[in-house]
């Protein structure tokens, strides 16, 4: 099953993100009752696909990832490219 930014994250795990033709898929950790968090490339067009999931996670000292961030050789490439 796909997920799509803003649905409720249904169990912790490592999910596989798809982004929209910006970036090759990649992975991030999530944890359960939080939202999928938008792209600050792509905005919204992403989308999350569970690969291990881990129900008894704990939610201890973590971070909460509000926007997948745009990577400093994203940010080069694209500099390039509209040159």
């Amino acid at each position: 099953m796909v997920h799509r930014f803003g649905e409720i994250i249904p169990a912790s795990g490592i999910y596989r993100v798809h982004h929209s033709e910006h970036r090759v898929p990649h992975e991030v950790t999530l944890f359960a009752d939080e939202q999928f968090p938008r792209c600050s490339r792509c905005d919204n067009a992403v989308m999350f696909e569970p690969l291990y999931l881990a129900e008894k996670w704990t939610a201890g000292n973590r971070i909460v990832l509000h926007q997948l961030p745009v990577l400093d050789n994203e940010q080069s490439e694209a500099a390039a490219n509209s040159q």
